[in-house]
This record gives C-alpha cells, structure tokens and sequence, in this order.
C-alpha cells in the first residue's frame, strides 16, 4: 500500500479540499499551505486543540483542550490522574488511536463544528459537518483499502 503522501489529485494533496473548508473554522491546523506538514503525524495535544476548538466554536489553548478531552469524556486518566502531564500532549498517535479518538467524538454527540461569529460569518455548519464526514469517509478508504 502506498504511503498517504503518495495520494494527490489534480496537482494538490489528496486532503486540501478538507483543508480549504476547515481553514474558515480557523481549526488549529499546521498544514493549510503545506502539503508537507499534512503528512507529518499528529500529536494528543493536536488533537486535545482541534477537538477543543471544533466543539466549542473558539480558540482554545493547550491546558484547556487537555481539560476539555477530560471533562467530556473523551480521553481516560493515565495512572489514575486526569492531569495535563498524564495527558502526554506531544506523544504521537497512531491511526487506530486517531480512529478511536473520532469514534468516541461521534459517540459523545460532538457531530459539528461550532462556528465562531468573529471567525466566519458566511458559515455554513452543515457544509462543515458534510466535509468533515466526506474527511473520516476518505481518510478510511485510505487506511483501510
């Protein structure tokens, strides 16, 4: 199978289109202009921010979006200690966590993303939630051929 990297379309990576409707959610993403940085591998604290800012529809910082994947339970306590330091921000995850992650966002009823009013006035969630959808469905078929 080759790498995701490998996968582009039309002189652009496989993902920009996911990435073109997300940057107007101001998403704590690195990779909106570098094809690069969106194959680089995902960190807990990445995913803590994205999830963080998605759901509540406003830039969060790291500690908080720890907390947040706490309070909602979207994440479990390391050695019985919700801490910010148990959480291990910067450990790399691998697709199945990452699956797992969404999975579990699903579950809880997070389904879409709140929109900022500073951020997007145009916005529309349903067009996020249907790109987002349309994301997990082709992020799958390249996982999971």
């Amino acid at each position: 199978m080759p790498a995701i990297s490998k996968w582009k379309h039309e002189n652009h990576h496989w993902v920009q289109p996911i990435y073109d409707v997300l940057k107007g959610y101001k998403l704590p993403l690195n990779g909106y202009a570098n094809d690069k940085i969106k194959d680089a591998p995902v960190t807990r604290g990445t995913l803590a921010q994205v999830f963080a800012t998605a759901v509540l529809g406003k830039p969060t910082d790291l500690r908080s979006a720890v907390q947040f994947m706490y309070d909602n339970g979207l994440a479990t306590a390391r050695n019985g200690q919700k801490t910010y330091e148990s959480y291990n921000v910067n450990e790399i995850l691998n697709r199945g966590q990452i699956s797992a992650f969404f999975m579990c966002l699903d579950a809880k009823g997070f389904t879409e993303i709140k929109v900022n009013q500073y951020w997007r006035q145009d916005a529309h969630i349903k067009e996020a939630s249907y790109i987002t959808g349309l994301f997990l469905r082709c992020l799958c078929d390249r996982i999971f051929p």
